[in-house]
């Protein structure tokens, strides 16, 4: 019962991180292993798989470092994954998947399986903090998924994120009102001003290619939209792949 109520909570468009050893073991042979861009490979070994991670270039968590708590309880049979329709995000010292990312048929849901513990992970020059960020921007960015406002309508969401040519900010508006929708990179410096200016009620979209306000294509790399809508001043994140 309950892989048939995950799998349904996918397919309904939503976002979900599972994380932890023998989901892929415990989970063979059912739709619900297949929803996640995996295939399991190897159950490791009781202690000594994993004692750093690294983000895979190209990916939501390029340039990221983490060490990891080696030969305790979170290095505990931790397995190895490899991408099977989804994106290797995180790869151990010894060069094994340990992390995918994956956005489902179409784009349909997001979905990150993870067989390293979130908990193990040591703060050095990224924080646990930061990658939880990433990874709450791209499960809550699904298609029609709202992620700011409570109203019944989204009233913004970045759709696709990740991407690699194109992206869409698409928001609603109640009534008339000046919108801001700025890109920084992630030494805080802008590198485009998408819009600034009123907006009339209704739902609008505002894409982005991935250039910087010269028309320069940038690099693949996390990018940060700063925006100013409802009176209010947010920032989601954007993963820009090439």
């Amino acid at each position: 019962m309950e892989r048939e109520t995950l799998a349904a909570f996918l397919n309904s468009g939503k976002g979900l991180y599972i994380e932890g050893c023998d989901f892929g073991a415990q989970n063979q042979g059912t739709p619900l292993y297949n929803m996640f861009g995996t295939t399991f490979q190897d159950p490791g070994a009781p202690v000594g798989n994993v004692s750093s991670v690294t983000g895979q270039s190209g990916s939501l968590v390029d340039g990221m470092f983490f060490s990891y708590l080696y030969e305790d309880n979170p290095d505990r049979f931790v397995d190895i994954l490899t991408p099977n329709g989804g994106s290797l995000l995180f790869e151990s010292q010894d060069s094994s998947g340990r992390t995918i990312l994956y956005s489902g048929p179409s784009d349909s849901y997001r979905a990150i399986n993870s067989s390293i513990i979130f908990s193990g992970l040591r703060d050095s020059t990224h924080t646990k903090l930061e990658l939880m960020s990433m990874y709450m921007d791209y499960l809550s960015s699904t298609t029609g998924t709202q992620e700011y406002g409570t109203s019944a309508a989204p009233l913004f969401y970045i759709t696709p994120n990740p991407f690699s040519r194109h992206t869409s900010f698409v928001f609603t508006l109640k009534q008339a009102e000046p919108v801001d929708i700025a890109v920084y990179n992630t030494a805080g410096q802008k590198v485009n001003q998408l819009v600034n200016g009123m907006f009339l009620p209704g739902t609008h979209t505002v894409s982005w290619d991935g250039r910087d306000h010269n028309g320069r294509v940038l690099g693949s790399g996390t990018y940060v939209a700063r925006v100013t809508l409802n009176r209010t001043t947010f920032s989601h994140t954007i993963a820009l792949l090439k």
